[in-house]
């Protein structure tokens, strides 16, 4: 089972968890897709800069399986190397986690509190991969790629087909 399957059919029984990190899934009626771009109006779609960054956002978002969104923006699998990818509010990537486990951990606790073992043994009780710490997770993404520095390369690309410098 792909951890995307895993983590929906477990949905009910980590909704404490899922509760914690603000977490919704696609088929919710308040979930906003990662390519939404209803907000560009007619003078953002003439300018060249924004129209090359919706397409390498888009052509980034391509290659992300998305699982949700959750309070800092839209989670997803990394399809290449299957790390777990965040999109926030800004237009920012970030490599969070090497498996949704250890996502969950890290997005259901507040920045500093210690690692939980009580909430990463539901999720490990349920199939999750998780990490036996925070500081064991993090190292998992050392050397995780910049899917922020893949976008950036793209848009310059493409401004550079533009003929902008």
């Amino acid at each position: 089972m792909s951890e995307s399957e895993l983590l929906r059919s477990s949905r009910s029984r980590i909704g404490p968890v899922l509760e914690r990190c603000g977490f919704v899934f696609p088929d919710a009626a308040t979930y906003v897709p990662p390519d939404d771009t209803s907000y560009l109006n007619d003078q953002d779609r003439a300018n060249p800069d924004i129209m090359a960054n919706v397409a390498a956002m888009a052509a980034t978002n391509a290659d992300i399986a998305w699982l949700g969104q959750y309070a800092e923006g839209w989670v997803g699998i990394w399809r290449a190397t299957g790390h777990v990818v965040r999109l926030d509010t800004e237009g920012q990537y970030e490599i969070l986690a090497r498996d949704v486990g250890d996502f969950l951990a890290r997005a259901a606790l507040g920045y500093g509190e210690p690692w939980d073992d009580a909430l990463t043994g539901l999720l490990a009780a349920q199939g999750f991969k998780v990490s036996a710490s925070l500081e064991a997770a993090l190292a998992l993404i050392a050397d995780a790629p910049d899917v922020n520095g893949l976008r950036d390369a793209l848009y310059v690309k493409l401004r550079a087909k533009d003929g902008a410098s």
